[in-house]
């Protein structure tokens, strides 16, 4: 059993930035348009986190790793992103079109900081050897956003995972326009 805890997040701070001008889509889901549009957006975009730009200049001491992790830096410093004061376990919610349907979903989660473990203990897989139907619904980048684990839930502890909204939260964003 893979071992979870609470940890203190980062967020965006309301009252400095827009939260529709900051947030994307997820890693795999962003072309090179909406990456411009994005960063056209907000001096403060997670684009250069989510899925910074390769340049030709790069080295191993300047990268798009590099860079994400010095925009991080400096927004926490300009108070653009601040830490939760406690330590939390957060529900997740993300509102999705199933692939060739019309059918909306919403698929309900937690996010926290878990044990690094070795492969080979067989307590973490990669999500390459998760069942397909599996890998369907949790296909997230592994660099800067948070993994998805997947557990059996039985109903009890599904509903612990109430929507504090009744639509069940809200879709992804969409490049601004």
């Amino acid at each position: 059993m893979a071992e979870i805890f609470p940890f203190r997040a980062y967020r965006y701070n309301a009252a400095r930035v827009d939260p529709a001008k900051v947030l994307t889509q997820p890693y795999d889901k962003i072309t090179p348009a909406m990456a411009e549009k994005y960063a056209a957006a907000s001096p403060y975009n997670l684009i250069p986190v989510e899925k910074g730009k390769s340049l030709p200049r790069d080295s191993a001491t300047s990268n798009v790793y590099t860079r994400a992790a010095k925009a991080l830096e400096d927004w926490i410093q300009a108070g653009v992103l601040a830490q939760d004061s406690e330590p939390s376990l957060y529900a997740y919610f993300q509102e999705y079109t199933v692939p060739g349907t019309s059918e909306r979903r919403v698929r309900k989660g937690f996010i926290a900081a878990g044990q690094i473990e070795d492969y080979s203990a067989g307590i973490i897989h990669r999500h390459e050897q998760t069942r397909a139907r599996e890998r369907t619904w949790c296909r997230r980048p592994e660099r800067i956003r948070p993994g998805d684990g997947v557990y059996p839930l039985h109903k009890p502890r599904r509903d612990a995972l109430r929507s504090p909204n009744p639509a069940g939260g809200r879709a992804a964003p969409e490049a601004p326009s």
